[in-house]
């Protein structure tokens, strides 16, 4: 064996020592600032006690050194994938659990879906303006402001639209204009004002 010297002021030529410098200043030295020289020792010695059978590295499969070195990391390593594996387990079972006691209590959530294309070939949209204008215009005629807040702003905001854009096609049911007329003003303020 020969003694190999590093070049001067080179340290990545020796980056593992550094690399313990660095760790040794870090969790040791700034965080407990030695006193004296003999503090120092004793904080160091401290330190590699527990460097070498606390710490655990990333590098060596998160075992300490000392285990890894008494060749205990197999053991180790396999006793935490066991545990892994059980919690895994004890998991899955709390997730199954869960999903039969969901499916045991039906709650107010669960509705059918609604099949929106065989709701539009099913009701045409003159129909459906039929009944609107059936509940508003009493309401219209009447001049209730509770009442029509009641059926909805949005939907009295349409309607006043299409009543004011396609009061003939209204009278005579659905036609082209009137089905334009009311696909074309979305609830947004912007597309109303643009469809006026």
């Amino acid at each position: 064996m020969s003694h190999v010297r590093t070049s001067a002021y080179y340290p990545q030529a020796n980056g593992k020592l550094e690399r313990w410098h660095k760790t040794l200043k870090g969790e040791c030295i700034r965080l407990q600032v030695p006193r004296s020289r003999e503090d120092a020792r004793r904080l160091v010695g401290e330190f590699v006690i527990y460097y070498n059978t606390v710490r655990l590295y990333s590098a060596i499969g998160y075992v300490t050194p000392q285990a890894r070195l008494e060749g205990r990391h197999t053991h180790i390593l396999a006793e935490r994938d066991r545990k892994l594996a059980e919690a895994r387990q004890r998991r899955q079972q709390q997730r199954q659990a869960e999903h039969d006691r969901r499916q045991c209590q039906p709650t107010v959530t669960d509705r059918p879906a609604i099949d929106f294309a065989a709701v539009r070939a099913a009701v045409s949209l003159a129909a459906v303006l039929d009944l609107v204008v059936d509940r508003v215009e009493p309401v219209l005629e009447d001049g209730s402001l509770r009442a029509l807040e009641a059926l909805g702003r949005e939907a009295a905001e349409l309607l006043a639209l299409v009543l004011e854009r396609d009061q003939d096609l209204l009278a005579e049911g659905a036609g082209a204009g009137l089905e334009l007329g009311v696909l074309g003003c979305q609830s947004d303020v912007h597309a109303r004002a643009s469809c006026r």
